[in-house]
C-alpha cells in the first residue's frame, strides 16, 4: 500500500536545526570552530576547538485517522566539545558555559518555531544537558550533550 501521508524527513529537520544553532552562535559572537550537521571524526575536526554537532536520534510518528494530521516526533543530540590543553582548563570551563548560555538564550523563546521554517512545528524543545570529558583522536576534551526534541504536523 502506498503511503497517503507526505511524511516529514528527519534529514530536513536536522539541518535546519544545524543552521538555527550555527548562526545563533555566529551573531552571538559566540566563539566556535565548526558545527557539524553530523558527529564529526578526529579528522573532520582538524584540531579546532570548539566545535559542536547534532545528530539523529530517535522518531515516533502518532497514527491518527484518516481525516487527521499525523505528529512526528523527532529526537536529536546536540554535542559540543572543547579541547583541553596544559594550563587551559579554566578557559575551557569558561568556554562550555558560554555555549550553554547561547544555547538555553536560543530555545527558551517561543518565537523560534518561526524561525525555523513554515510554523509546522508543534514542539521545539532543549532537555537537561550533561557535562563531562571525552577522548578523541587521543587527546581529551571537555563536553556538554544536550537532548533536543522536535515534534512537526505531517500531512
Amino acid at each position: 500500500m502506498a503511503n497517503q501521508y507526505n511524511l516529514t524527513n528527519r534529514e530536513t529537520i536536522r539541518d535546519a536545526l544545524k543552521t538555527l544553532i550555527e548562526t545563533h552562535l555566529e551573531t552571538t559572537n559566540t566563539l566556535i570552530g565548526e558545527f557539524f550537521a553530523f558527529q564529526p571524526t578526529a579528522e573532520e575536526m582538524g584540531g579546532q576547538s570548539p566545535v559542536g554537532w547534532i545528530s539523529s536520534g530517535g522518531s515516533e510518528i502518532d497514527d491518527f485517522t484518516m481525516n487527521q494530521r499525523k505528529l512526528t516526533t523527532f529526537d536529536f543530540t546536540v554535542q559540543f566539545v572543547i579541547l583541553l590543553a596544559s594550563g587551559n582548563s579554566a578557559t575551557a570551563e569558561d568556554r562550555i558555559d558560554a555555549i550553554n548560555k547561547e544555547m538555553r538564550d536560543l530555545f527558551s523563546h517561543e518565537d523560534q518555531r518561526a524561525k525555523l521554517g513554515d510554523g509546522g512545528w508543534n514542539k521545539l524543545e532543549l532537555g537537561k544537558s550533561a557535562c563531562g570529558y571525552s577522548i578523541i583522536g587521543g587527546k581529551e576534551y571537555r563536553t556538554e550533550v544536550y537532548p533536543l526534541t522536535v515534534e512537526v504536523k505531517d500531512d
